[in-house]
């Protein structure tokens, strides 16, 4: 460690000053074990003045300048040239500190401590950060996968009790807005996120108060598939993990609403939840894939009960049985100038007949029975009847739907299966 400055000492009646011209103390590495915190080069300015007095409390001015080439902490996150200038006052026993912290010339929040010098109150506070500004400037792994384009953060940490020999009996409060936030969570999109909680940290543990947070999105998923999502969040410290509690969980979709009454991450063995179905469009649903020459109107509502797990590798594993959808009301199904319909009505007319009842098929019964296996594999179980005005015929199909894609969030490829589905359910095996 390197040291520079000087203390000069002045005698004036009863009273002594000890004046600090500039000290600066500097050194290559400072770490700490126990925390796995590691400063590279840090180095510290202070001026100032203490005034001594016999039988009162000492009063002090001062100037304190820090600043290091980076903090970090195992991977968990660094700071790259961190540095703070405070104030720090003192008089009748009670002190003062307060300034800014930054990363080179990027504010990161401000400390501010105050009240007697036994029993001193710190807070540490951010308003309205620029989350992408400083995500770009600060390395945290856990974040790694997030990258912002827009939205503000602002956060209060108050330590109200401080016990550095029995660190359980230590107390802190905080809480935590982001505000609009967008971008992309690995490959998926969302747009102005909205999360406000209280959290308390009491017994070596943080966990969420009385009053539940609020996670609000926008939209997610390319071309906004899902809008509005909506819920409860309730975050508890585990020992060294943390767990998260999503209670009263929707989301909109294709016009209508999913719905989950509580999840909690991580997922773990086996978690058990019923997602509810609530009006889903049909025209919307079909008209995602663009298929030309098929459309449904009408809606759907049901129950889908999944059973989700998680390895320790962090693989998801979701699971559907005995799931059902029912169409909502009476509906249309019209398969009119489809290219492969139109082709196989030039080639088969022995069949024109059986085509033209999906010109204009009015149901009044869209049923599916639903499951999904462990690779992603969900089969629809689909029955479909109605009459077709057109031609005075009754129509009658049971069809099987199948696709690998894992949910029935991104099953957006119905409408491709059902051209498939029709075409070979219509067309005998002898004449394809």
């Amino acid at each position: 460690m390197h040291y520079n400055g000087h203390v000069q000492l002045v005698h004036a009646k009863e009273q002594t000053n000890v004046i600090i011209a500039p000290i600066e103390l500097s050194t290559s590495l400072l770490s700490d074990e126990s925390t796995a915190l590691k400063v590279q080069k840090p180095t510290l300015s202070l001026t100032g003045h203490v005034d001594l007095t016999p039988n009162q409390a000492p009063e002090f001015e001062l100037k304190l300048a820090a600043k290091s080439e980076s903090v970090t902490k195992n991977s968990d996150f660094t700071i790259p040239k961190a540095m703070t200038a405070l104030t720090v006052l003192g008089s009748d026993g009670h002190v003062t500190i307060s300034g800014d912290v930054l990363s080179d010339t990027l504010p990161l929040g401000r400390l501010n401590v105050q009240g007697p010098i036994n029993a001193t109150h710190m807070s540490f506070s951010g308003e309205k950060l620029n989350v992408a500004k400083v995500l770009k400037q600060v390395k945290a792994h856990a974040l790694s996968p997030l990258k912002p384009t827009s939205g503000t953060l602002t956060y209060n940490f108050e330590l109200n009790k401080f016990n550095l020999f029995e660190p359980k009996l230590n107390t802190a409060n905080a809480s935590v807005t982001l505000h609009r936030l967008s971008g992309k969570w690995q490959d998926t999109a969302f747009s102005t996120l909205s999360f406000h909680d209280q959290f308390s940290f009491e017994d070596s543990h943080w966990q969420s108060q009385s009053t539940d947070g609020v996670l609000t999105v926008a939209s997610m998923l390319p071309d906004n598939t899902l809008t509005s999502l909506r819920t409860n969040v309730k975050l508890r410290q585990v020992q060294e993990s943390f767990t998260v509690q999503l209670q009263n969980l929707s989301v909109e979709m294709m016009g209508g609403k999913l719905s989950v009454p509580a999840l909690l991450l991580p997922f773990g063995d086996v978690q058990s939840v019923v997602v509810s179905v609530d009006r889903l469009n049909l025209k919307e649903l079909v008209s995602a894939q663009q298929s030309q020459g098929i459309v449904i109107e009408g809606t759907i509502s049901g129950q889908l009960p999944v059973e989700i797990s998680q390895n320790t590798k962090g693989d998801v594993s979701i699971l559907i049985a005995k799931g059902w959808l029912k169409n909502d009301g009476n509906g249309v199904i019209k398969v009119k100038d489809n290219p492969a319909v139109s082709r196989m009505k030039s080639q088969q007319s022995n069949l024109r007949i059986a085509f033209e009842a999906l010109e204009n098929l009015q149901y009044h019964l869209l049923s599916a029975k639903v499951n999904m296996d462990e690779t992603g594999e969900m089969i629809l179980d689909t029955k479909i009847q109605g009459y077709n005005p057109d031609i005075d015929n009754d129509v009658n199909f049971n069809l099987n739907l199948n696709y690998d894609l894992p949910g029935l969030l991104q099953s957006l490829l119905i409408a491709e299966q059902l051209e498939k589905k029709l075409t070979d359910r219509l067309i005998p095996k002898e004449s394809k």
